[in-house]
């Protein structure tokens, strides 16, 4: 008996299995004015989130698939592929999985009437980014998804290029039926300019997967677009073992292709900084910039890239009043020339 324990402690000794710190998923849901409801989603915590309470961190939203929910992901190993890649080196990041609603992550899907592309918008994203320490910018936020979901992290990256620095399709639902918004029609509107805006894209597609073909042509189409985009294929179908070995390639992608992560309120590009207070606002705050050279051009957008206000000034500090504008997360882009620098504010 004494040897056999030994022997079992030399085989834990030695064993490759390493051990990461955890994070933790939580089921939580937002009562949702645009569709009626209380809609679910899981949120995954990275580990350091509960001790570094200074810390801000880019965020991963995670779409399933159709006849699925909210829990499929974690379900499926998601928190320990996370946790795993993060003991490997990839950036800490909160992951956001909505429940879907089999609703393509669009407006108004089989003619449903459900406008779940709104409630993604003007609802899911302003609020969870607000409720956690969220960097809300587009160098900070990434979407990935398999099957329907896969189509609703393209249709989202290539609608609203300005919201994501990536986009990862695991098997997606691209150009496949009639019935939803065909994601062909944003590629054949966009100017070569605007192709070349559109965030970092990769499709991952099993040979033996039955949207396989359909997966092809998109990416023949995006060829021929001139789109800069990363082709996977191999052995797989649609299921669950092929969507498992993706996700930590998803996650590896999103993280490298995060920007800077900085602090809220204190946003840094080069030598140049940008400062916002007070962060959350009520009515009015202020700008502060190293950028003081000639005019400078101060923009505040909705989450969706819509300039609601733009301003040209001079100087160092910005004061703007902000109260006719409704609750919700803003981003702020200052522009000097070649210089860029974005943030985010929190209206209360």
């Amino acid at each position: 008996m004494k040897i056999t324990y030994l022997l079992i402690y030399i085989l834990l000794l030695f064993s490759p299995t390493r051990l990461f710190p955890q994070g933790t998923v939580s089921t939580q849901s937002i009562a949702s004015n645009i569709l009626n409801r209380n809609v679910a989603y899981n949120v995954y915590l990275p580990p350091s989130y509960s001790e570094n309470t200074n810390v801000n961190y880019p965020v991963l939203y995670l779409l399933h698939g159709y006849f699925g929910n909210n829990t499929d992901w974690t379900n499926n190993g998601m928190a320990a592929t996370m946790d795993t890649e993060i003991g490997n080196g990839t950036k800490e990041m909160i992951v956001i999985m909505p429940d879907g609603m089999d609703a393509f992550y669009c407006n108004n899907f089989d003619g449903r009437k459900l406008l779940y592309e709104d409630f993604m918008l003007q609802e899911l994203i302003p609020q969870v980014e607000s409720k956690y320490r969220i960097i809300s910018s587009r160098q900070t936020r990434a979407i990935a998804g398999l099957s329907m979901g896969g189509y609703g992290a393209t249709y989202h990256a290539f609608k609203y290029a300005t919201m994501y620095s990536s986009s990862y399709n695991m098997s997606g639902a691209v150009l496949f039926g009639t019935a939803e918004p065909n994601v062909q029609t944003f590629l054949e509107s966009m100017s070569a300019d605007d192709l070349k805006k559109l965030p970092a894209y990769t499709i991952e597609i099993g040979t033996g997967d039955f949207l396989f073909n359909n997966n092809l042509a998109w990416h023949n189409l995006l060829l021929a677009k001139g789109v800069t985009h990363t082709y996977i294929t191999r052995a797989g179908a649609h299921d669950w073992p092929f969507w498992k070995e993706c996700l930590p390639k998803a996650i590896r992608f999103a993280s490298d292709n995060f920007g800077t992560i900085t602090g809220v309120d204190d946003f840094v590009s080069g030598n140049s900084y940008i400062r916002f207070y007070p962060n959350p606002v009520k009515d009015k705050f202020v700008i502060e910039s190293s950028m003081i050279t000639g005019n400078l051009q101060v923009a505040i957008l909705d989450v969706s890239g819509r300039k609601l206000i733009e301003r040209q000034i001079s100087g160092n500090k910005y004061e703007t009043d902000i109260s006719n504008l409704p609750t919700g997360i803003y981003i702020i882009k200052l522009i000097n020339q070649e210089k860029i620098i974005t943030g985010k504010i929190i209206k209360k």
